[in-house]
């Protein structure tokens, strides 16, 4: 996460840059956990408390990688167009990831779009799922969440960021496109039949979080 304090950036012309990886090489950072319950790590302000991964440490992870900042998009920094790098927690700090090389690997940050649909995988967004279970997490520590979240990330951060972001990651034409679905009515007689009813996408999601009230007869 940004919370690490380690950042490469380089200033370059519009130049294409080489395929980037998304996600850690298994064999060098399969994922490292502090012996930390839930309770324990929603009791500290992450970002604030003492860490340590040294500089020797990034840069040993740079050169197990062989990581160049020059893979990175481009993105706009400060007002410029630069390729920047971070040295991320594989398993973030904030759900019990280890100060460990191990545990790190390089990552590039991707230009942030309005449609996360069109945004690349990069830094921002997995800074944002890990700011999301972090606090999930908090709202009722659980030992038994805080497992399947280490699991979730350290297996597929990206799949586990569209199971998260699902209904805005998915094109907006997509999301409004009209379709055909069957819904259960009940009938004068009070059994069930079934009726073919086009609804939008975006409002079935909302009826089904906020259905309707019938209105009283008396």
């Amino acid at each position: 996460m940004r919370w690490i304090g380690f950042l490469l950036v380089l200033l370059v012309s519009p130049a294409a840059a080489e395929e980037y990886i998304t996600h850690p090489q298994w064999h060098l950072t399969p994922g490292v956990t502090q012996d930390l319950t839930a309770r324990q790590i929603c009791r500290v302000k992450w970002g604030q408390d003492a860490r340590s991964v040294t500089a020797k440490m990034k840069q040993n992870v740079i050169d197990a990688y062989r990581f160049d900042v020059k893979r990175c998009p481009l993105t706009t920094f400060q007002g410029k167009r630069v390729r920047r790098l971070e040295i991320d927690h594989l398993i973030p700090r904030s759900i019990g990831g280890a100060d460990d090389e191990h545990n790190l690997w390089p990552q590039c940050y991707e230009q942030v779009k309005p449609d996360k649909s069109q945004q690349e995988d990069g830094a921002h967004k997995k800074d944002r799922l890990e700011t999301y279970l972090h606090a999930q997490l908090c709202k009722s520590p659980s030992d038994d969440l805080l497992r399947e979240y280490q699991s979730k990330i350290r297996s597929n951060w990206i799949s586990f960021y569209h199971e998260v972001y699902a209904d805005e990651l998915m094109p907006v034409a997509t999301i409004f496109e009209p379709f055909k679905r069957e819904v259960g009515v009940s009938g004068h007689s009070g059994t069930k039949k079934k009726v073919k009813a086009i609804k939008k996408r975006r409002h079935v999601f909302i009826r089904a979080k906020h259905p309707k009230k019938r209105k009283s007869t008396n």
